[in-house]
């Protein structure tokens, strides 16, 4: 099969089927950013439909090119505590 050749899934011992399961297991586990990123951010001012769609495709394109171009098994999502800090410090207590 093309996709075990081109990610070398023999030569580390596993297998196509193993890293769709982790892949849906990761998915799983950091689909929280859809909710969560949105209600931090309304926190400071921005829309909750506008910051939905940023994180998703933020999350799509970065997991796409870790996987396709660097070829490591990593999701990338938007940074949680970076969003809180904009949101509490950055609005809430410099008042911008």
């Amino acid at each position: 099969m093309w996709i075990s050749k081109y990610f070398g899934l023999d030569g580390r011992g596993t297998s196509v089927r193993r890293e769709v399961s982790a892949g849906a297991t990761t998915f799983l586990t950091t689909a929280y950013i859809i909710v969560v990123n949105p209600a931090i951010l309304s926190a400071a001012g921005i829309p909750r439909g506008p910051s939905k769609v940023a994180a998703v495709l933020s999350a799509f394109f970065g997991t796409k090119l870790m996987g396709l171009y660097a070829r490591r098994p990593f999701a990338v999502d938007p940074y949680t505590g970076e969003n809180a800090f904009i949101a509490c410090t950055v609005t809430g207590v410099l008042g911008y």
